[in-house]
């Protein structure tokens, strides 16, 4: 991104991954004000260096939802609903950042989130190799950190908190 897109009182338009996407979002430190989206299959999205604030709506702040592979480097993200979703035969790897669930009316909250099965292959998987987790200070319902429908999560490294930052409960 060459700037900020989207904002605090606007959010931006999904942006929505096409079908065989093999490449990189280079967020260059700047904020994204809505989501990310993978409707039909891709190979590979690395989403990199920048933010992602997704507090309004009731979809995931990254939604995979048919096979390829993610991964995410220096991302700081920040939701009201599910963090990062990864549907059927995705893929994903979390290699550092600092992903945050915030206060929210939601009825469910997932910050990491396998669900849906594939029809064929195998489920939606997750490599956690660093990064900073927290998913506390929500106002009503359950709050997970990690939830596995489906599929398998492997933690190799990462800090899970169970409150954000400055707070207590």
């Amino acid at each position: 991104l060459l700037k900020d897109v989207g904002s605090e009182a606007e959010a931006a338009p999904v942006v929505s991954i096409p079908e065989g996407f093999n490449g990189t979002l280079d967020l260059g430190g700047k904020t994204l004000y809505s989501r990310i989206e993978a409707s039909k299959a891709m190979v590979a999205l690395t989403v990199k260096n920048g933010k992602i604030l997704h507090r309004t709506g009731s979809a995931a702040a990254i939604d995979i939802k048919v096979g390829g592979l993610l991964t995410l480097d220096d991302v700081y993200l920040e939701t009201s609903y599910h963090g990062v979703r990864l549907r059927r035969n995705a893929k994903g790897v979390i290699n550092s950042g600092d992903y945050r669930l915030v206060d929210t009316s939601a009825s469910t909250y997932n910050l990491l989130y396998l669900s849906d099965a594939p029809a064929s292959g195998d489920p939606a998987s997750l490599v956690v190799n660093g990064g900073d987790f927290y998913a506390r200070n929500v106002s009503s319902g359950p709050y997970v950190m990690i939830r596995a429908l489906i599929g398998e999560v492997a933690i190799n490294d990462g800090v899970f908190h169970a409150y954000l930052p400055g707070t207590t409960s």
